[in-house]
């Protein structure tokens, strides 16, 4: 997978080995408040957040370094369980370099292989640069939900796949 900066990323589904360079990450974005968790990142949360209970877990390298990840889980169960819901990380030193974007298109296609319909984002925080992402990817704004982060609105995004 190529990004737009030209960034040649291979992505793979997600090892154990992987696991210190994700928390690191995943802990780094939490305390930047850009996922509705409260700092300290702590590794049991982590992996309930981000490994446990997941159609796929994906990571993207920049030859040996940890370029981002993804997730794919539907997002309710039984009816509607062909709704998928996503999320995303990329390291600081790896973003403005289109990897959020070509994550975000590789898992657009991967739900679709698994069968999803469609992709809903809900809790995307009002503030979040991702919100312009998904429009631009064509994902439609469906809802808003007021203090749904606490001291900020909560979107929701929705797109057929």
């Amino acid at each position: 997978m190529i990004t737009r900066a030209g960034l040649e990323l291979v992505v793979r589904s997600v090892l154990a080995s992987d696991e210190p360079a994700l928390f690191a990450a995943w802990a780094e974005a939490v305390e930047r408040g850009e996922f509705p968790r409260r700092p300290p990142a702590r590794e049991e949360t982590f992996r309930r957040a981000w490994l446990e209970d997941k159609t796929c877990v994906l990571v993207a390298l920049d030859g040996d370094s940890l370029a981002g990840s993804y997730f794919i889980r539907p997002a309710y169960e039984e009816r509607g369980s062909d709704i998928a819901n996503a999320g995303y990380l990329v390291p600081s030193a790896h973003r403005r370099r289109g990897v959020g974007r070509a994550l975000l298109e590789h898992s657009l296609a991967e739900a679709r292989r698994r069968g999803f319909r469609a992709m809903l984002f809900l809790r995307v925080g009002a503030s979040n640069p991702s919100g312009r992402m998904y429009e631009e990817a064509g994902f439609e704004r469906v809802g808003r939900i007021p203090g749904g982060l606490g001291d900020e609105d909560a979107l929701i995004f929705w797109r057929a796949l």
